[in-house]
């Protein structure tokens, strides 16, 4: 399989707006779009997974009428190859799945930064990524470009985008299988991640919530009464882990909610053992 990105600019306005009115999931029937540009990858052929991104309509940094980020997948269905690298291109893409809402570098910072670390330097969403090529491949031959974490973070800020992509593209589920690793190595095992579709969690009573982007090391630096103290209340509370850690989200379970705040712990078992309460271990 191979995969690319496709940066939709001033050049295709017509096409972001009818992509970005289209209602989110997998489509009835796909969406079929032409782009005409020059540089495109040689290695760009049918079949080949290409992830939209809604760009500027200017060149000066002014605000779109739309979000821009990711916000469409699709196979590319044909290439109309100019003669010579920059001549123009046209390139044909299908689109079977639209995300929620385009999906930014900042959406991706809040919902899964450790993940993002280890897909870093991936187009468009790189954090010293400059170039204005519309059409570039996705590549895992640098540091940093680890493609299942990109299939990660999508799912991190998308719950639903595991699912919808899988039925419509299923060959794309071992992307899925991803155990983010800690960039800082601080512990000596890896967390696995743990799915959570939207449906699953609208079916969730009242009763439980999803915290994230917990840290332990903050919380144990907490002195041990003021623990003991923050955590009293969720003991008395009944409170339980209720799924294994994902990196950065830990579903917990209690029967009343219970304020977090400022307690930050990416190993929730190991912070709450702590505090010496066998309620809490």
């Amino acid at each position: 399989m191979t995969f690319a990105t496709l940066r939709l600019g001033k050049t295709s306005v017509e096409d972001i707006r009818l992509i970005d009115a289209q209602e989110s999931g997998i489509l009835t029937s796909p969406m079929t779009i032409s782009v005409v540009c020059t540089q495109v990858p040689a290695d760009l052929l049918p079949g080949t997974y290409t992830f939209l991104w809604l760009g500027s309509d200017n060149s000066k940094g002014m605000p779109t009428t739309w979000k821009q980020g990711f916000k469409a997948l699709g196979v590319v269905r044909s290439i109309d190859r100019g003669e010579k690298y920059n001549d123009e291109s046209t390139t044909v893409v299908d689109i079977s799945y639209i995300f929620p809402d385009a999906v930014s570098r900042t959406d991706i910072l809040r919902d899964a930064p450790t993940a993002y670390y280890w897909c870093s330097t991936l187009p468009v969403i790189g954090l010293d990524d400059h170039s204005n090529q519309t059409i570039r491949m996705i590549t895992q031959d640098s540091e940093r470009s680890e493609l299942k974490a990109f299939f990660f973070v999508l799912r991190a800020v998308c719950p639903d985008f595991r699912q919808d992509s899988v039925t419509a593209y299923p060959e794309l589920e071992p992307l899925f299988d991803y155990i983010v690793p800690n960039p800082r190595g601080f512990y000596g095992e890896e967390t696995a991640a743990h799915e959570y579709t939207r449906e699953e969690l609208m079916a969730m009573d009242n009763k439980e919530f999803i915290f994230t982007r917990i840290y332990t090391a903050s919380f144990i630096s907490v002195p041990q009464e003021q623990r003991m103290k923050s955590l009293e209340q969720g003991c008395m509370m009944n409170l339980a882990v209720h799924a294994t850690m994902r990196t950065h989200t830990v579903l917990v379970k209690m029967n009343t909610m219970f304020p977090l705040s400022g307690v930050r712990t990416e190993r929730m078992p190991e912070a709450l053992s702590l505090t010496g309460c066998s309620s809490c271990s």
